[in-house]
């Protein structure tokens, strides 16, 4: 008997995989530079037949969207045989524990990469502040330097170190490039 039951969703790895090319590691940030709903893009992504096909058979707006973002074809990034598995995009599977240990192994692969990719995003979002800011902000939370040792670095006192971050804070949270980070605390 299998001691683990496991949920499986199918999802276009075409597309996933494109998108990631292009530095796009999160659906939010994609939908907004493609300008399509997130909620369609993860129907597009999630092998949801009517997101890529209209009822006569042609390409949804959407999936043309997506792929003149990519200059490319739709037929390339959503060929109709994919498609075929839409009422079957999610199932049960059992499955032996050890298979499971295997898994394990993967899912830390996928964590350190969605870290990197958190990591990528911070300092995109960090390059709108100053240089200094920038190095101040690191050398606080990446770093965990008090900021005292900050100051003695720049040659600044302890509390206009503590208002550079909290100036630098404040601009970052007030910034729109920020807002694709709350994608990682849901």
């Amino acid at each position: 008997m299998n001691e683990i039951r496991m949920s499986v969703v199918l999802r276009n790895n075409l597309l996933l995989k494109k998108m990631e090319e292009y530095g796009y590691y999160t659906n939010a940030s994609f939908a907004k530079e493609c300008n399509i709903y997130q909620a369609s893009l993860g129907q597009v992504i999630n092998l949801n037949k009517k997101a890529v096909f209209t009822k006569s058979g042609e390409y949804t707006k959407d999936a043309n969207r997506i792929a003149t973002f990519f200059n490319d074809i739709p037929e390339n990034l959503f060929p109709p045989d994919l498609y075929k598995f839409n009422e079957m995009s999610k199932a049960n599977i059992e499955v032996p524990l050890e298979s499971v240990k295997m898994l394990n192994t993967s899912a830390v692969h996928e964590q350190t990469l969605e870290n990197k990719m958190l990591h990528k995003d911070i300092n995109s979002t960090l390059a709108i502040l100053p240089e200094r800011t920038q190095k101040i902000i690191r050398m606080k939370f990446y770093e965990n330097l008090t900021d005292q040792k900050i100051g003695e670095e720049f040659g600044m006192s302890k509390s206009n170190v503590s208002q550079t971050i909290r100036n630098g804070l404040k601009k970052l949270k007030e910034s729109k490039c920020s807002q694709h980070l709350l994608e990682y605390i849901a």
